[in-house]
């Protein structure tokens, strides 16, 4: 018997024993949003639970970012920019922001990866270099979304405000 899985951007063919009962889970498909970016710009503007993000933000002096490494498929392209823009807006030098790329075990995220990881040459040039190597086993604390405390193999970059994805959690 021949299963095709997803692996990376590619199709992987196993071949497995007849005998064998598999079953393969796939995500449903979900439908696009039809103005993803009116979209991301809505929910920084009515977030759920908190205050906008220009509020949060015009109340601190530095913030960082945690984003996903290459290994999770999330669309930075789409709200990197505006964040940040937003981030800027609310008085943050662009200087004092800093986009933490949540590795874990994985290897860094360099060179074309990044680029293609941050989605957006102008988030590399309008802050500092992105770091890596953020251990995912201990994130900093994002409000309701995580409950776990920064420990010390989170990087010590200063911040007064820390922004993460909701749905960010160690794989399954």
């Amino acid at each position: 018997m021949q299963v095709e899985l997803n692996y990376g951007r590619d199709k992987l063919l196993v071949q497995l024993p007849d005998d064998l009962q598999v079953t393969v889970l796939r995500k449903q498909p979900m439908p696009a949003l039809a103005d993803p970016s009116a979209a991301v710009q809505k929910a920084f503007q009515e977030p759920v639970d908190t205050a906008p993000l220009e509020e949060l933000a015009r109340a601190a002096r530095s913030a960082a970012i945690a984003i996903c490494d290459i290994t999770r498929p999330v669309p930075n392209h789409l709200f990197l920019r505006p964040l940040i823009e937003t981030l800027l807006h609310a008085d943050i030098p662009a200087q004092a922001i800093r986009v933490l790329v949540a590795t874990g075990l994985h290897r860094p995220n360099l060179g074309g990866e990044l680029d293609e990881l941050i989605g957006d040459p102008w988030v590399l040039h309008s802050t500092p270099s992105p770091a890596s190597h953020a251990s995912s086993r201990s994130p900093p604390p994002c409000g309701k979304a995580s409950r776990q405390a920064a420990t010390a193999q989170w990087p010590s970059f200063p911040r007064d405000l820390t922004l993460c994805r909701s749905a960010d959690r160690p794989h399954d």
